[in-house]
């Protein structure tokens, strides 16, 4: 699988999920995806101060581990 430096994509169970680099939601599906960071509406509107306290929970989403 493809390594991505900026992108948050995980993987889980064979599906891949790109997740938006300020809170973590979902984006999109699949397995190939630009290498840049990627946010949904909401955080191009108004961005994080910092990411970690999204209160995004990746074990909740049914993620593990980043490729």
């Amino acid at each position: 699988m493809k390594k991505y430096q900026h992108a948050r994509v995980k993987f889980n169970g064979g599906v891949g999920g790109l997740l938006c680099n300020g809170c973590g939601v979902i984006l999109k599906y699949g397995f190939t995806h630009i290498d840049c960071e990627h946010f949904c509406e909401r955080c191009e509107n108004e961005p994080l101060e910092n990411e970690d306290q999204s209160g995004f929970d990746n074990a909740k989403a049914g993620f593990e581990g980043v490729n």
